[in-house]
């Protein structure tokens, strides 16, 4: 091993691993060609670099937007939250958006049932569980 990654490697053991260390080790297996490695370090970089609270991050963006009544961009942004989490309250954002601002009766109903199968915290969402549940009702009798 080359001095640089005999240091990176120092690094990981120092537990100074981070997303900037991830990425010279993957810079550093790029550039003696093993790719393999460079692979394992890149996706492990990656990893790092995201945040368990992005699709937060992303139910917060689309709120935003849709409370400036950007309804198009909430919609793409509630849509990019469930990429790196299936969030309860991205569906239920998705379901109430749809339902309410597009009247696009079957995407809600589908968003509906996944908010409902997503297992949102029945002390904490008791409130929107039940509003799902009923609409849901509501929904497939206006259907028939």
């Amino acid at each position: 091993m080359i001095k640089p990654l005999r240091f990176l490697g120092n690094w990981r053991e120092m537990l100074m691993q981070n997303e900037n260390t991830l990425y010279f080790t993957t810079l550093s297996y790029r550039n003696l060609k093993n790719y393999k490695m460079a692979t394992i370090y890149a996706k492990k970089t990656i990893d790092e670099a995201i945040s368990p609270n992005t699709s937060s991050y992303y139910a917060l963006l689309g709120l935003a937007y849709e409370e400036d009544e950007k309804f198009t961009l909430a919609d793409a942004a509630y849509k990019k939250g469930l990429q790196f989490n299936s969030n309860p309250n991205l569906y239920y954002r998705l379901a109430t958006l749809h339902d309410t601002k597009f009247k696009r009766s079957k995407s809600a109903m589908n968003y509906y049932q996944l908010y409902l199968k997503s297992k949102p915290n029945p002390k904490n969402d008791a409130e929107e569980i039940k509003f799902v549940q009923a609409r849901i009702e509501q929904m497939a009798l206006l259907t028939k």
